[in-house]
């Protein structure tokens, strides 16, 4: 519909409006009066870079731009979308040509060119090419916007258990020569020293999940079966803790595939969720039921830290009963049948 000074589009979940001159766009809710966002002057284009210039409201935030080392919280912020591999703070590792706004909006450039995103009062979103091509959605909450997003980019896949744990990540090979890092780093010489950090944990009672032995900059492995070995060694202690199936993972850097030898972790540092009341998981027939009502770990009824990092040999004394011997009482879900 021509409105005079611009173009307006309506579909029923927004309103576009087209500014004839300058050429500028602004998309509004269905009511037509609540912005959504604006372009402050023209999209430029010179020969090796294009920039959208947005408007920002007086308490909106941005969030995103892929795997970020720094501030999550990106308002006042110019953030760098390329790749760089420094691995530094206030870079982005793996990044992404996506951000969105607590003003109900996300954008997604559709490229792969290096940019600079400014989340500034006007932003600037710049890549280095001379093209343009973006996505929009708009939807009410943060997690609207994410569900249209990855309905374009993708949906991830559901993380394994360990996925959803604590975890370690470090290059555990420190004496290798082709590693960029620090060659004189105790305790990280060669990958088995990882075995050293899982006692930590347990001693520490801290759950860990899973362990990244290796995280890129020419780390490399130095007897990767032998440290999966060790880290099952120490799960196979007839202790409390978690169920022989809810194992940890040992993952391979840039790689899906996993060194693992299940159960690689039980009672060492692992988060589990426990099955209590409205659990979905089935308990082991070879394991005692919890008492309906009892504390386990965090909670009475939900996810529950059943890492034992000093937990004796255990004697169960019944059905629906604790362990006897050493092991804390509300720290108990679960004991050897």
């Amino acid at each position: 519909m021509d409105a005079g000074a611009y173009y307006e589009i309506t579909t029923p979940a927004v309103t576009i409006r087209v500014n004839k001159s300058p050429l500028m766009f602004s998309v509004y809710r269905t009511d037509n009066t609540t912005l959504v966002w604006q372009e402050t002057q023209p999209t430029s284009w010179t020969g090796g870079q294009t920039t959208q210039y947005l408007g920002q409201g007086p308490d909106e935030q941005f969030y995103g731009t892929g795997l970020r080392l720094g501030e999550w919280a990106l308002r006042g912020k110019t953030v760098p979308v390329a790749i760089d591999n420094r691995w530094r703070e206030n870079n982005n590792a793996s990044p992404a040509p996506f951000c969105m706004s607590t003003n109900g909006y996300g954008v997604m450039r559709n490229t792969w060119a290096p940019g600079s995103y400014r989340f500034t009062s006007p932003g600037a979103f710049t890549h280095n090419e001379n093209r343009f091509d973006a996505w929009y959605f708009v939807a009410g909450s943060p997690k609207g916007v994410l569900s249209a997003y990855t309905d374009v980019s993708g949906k991830p896949f559901l993380a394994p258990m360990w996925g959803f744990q604590l975890g370690n990540a470090d290059c555990w090979n420190a004496s290798n020569p082709a590693y960029q890092g620090n060659h004189n780093r105790q305790r990280h010489q060669v990958t088995p020293d990882v075995a050293g950090y899982a006692d930590d944990a347990r001693n520490a009672d801290m759950p860990s999940g899973w362990f990244l032995p290796n995280d890129g900059y020419g780390c490399s492995y130095t007897n990767l079966p032998s440290t999966v070995s060790q880290l099952k060694d120490k799960a196979s202690r007839p202790d409390c803790g978690p169920p022989p199936d809810w194992g940890t993972s040992v993952t391979r850097w840039g790689s899906r595939d996993r060194a693992e030898s299940r159960p690689m972790s039980r009672g060492w540092g692992v988060v589990t969720s426990t099955p209590s009341t409205g659990s979905s998981r089935p308990w082991p027939a070879s394991r005692t039921t919890p008492t309906a009502g009892a504390s386990y770990g965090r909670s009475t009824d939900g996810p529950a830290l059943n890492a034992m990092p000093s937990c004796g040999p255990a004697t169960p004394t019944g059905p629906g009963t604790t362990c006897a011997g050493t092991c804390p009482p509300s720290r108990v879900p679960d004991c050897p049948a």
